[in-house]
């Protein structure tokens, strides 16, 4: 359990810790069953945001977006996304 609080992320590393220490293969499973029967639990990120966006708001941001894009094309600003 050390080993998940160290890099709670990265189930690769515990397998390998496990292989390194105890000569032991297991599976990702078996680590995720393991740190259940603990009471710990495994949960993947979400990489967006939930819901629905508001209407009218979107709207005015696509309408902003849009005026950037054209200051951009006549070289005016960069736009960058991220």
């Amino acid at each position: 359990m050390a080993w998940t609080k160290e890099s709670p992320k990265k189930i690769e590393l515990v397998k390998e810790k496990a292989k390194e220490n105890w000569n032991v293969s297991v599976s990702k499973d078996t680590i995720k069953r393991i740190l259940k029967n603990e009471n710990m639990s495994w949960r993947r990120i979400r990489k967006r945001v939930g819901g629905e966006p508001e209407p009218t708001e979107y709207q005015e941001k696509k309408k902003e977006l849009k005026k950037l894009k054209k200051q951009e094309d006549r070289g005016e600003i960069d736009l960058i996304f991220f």
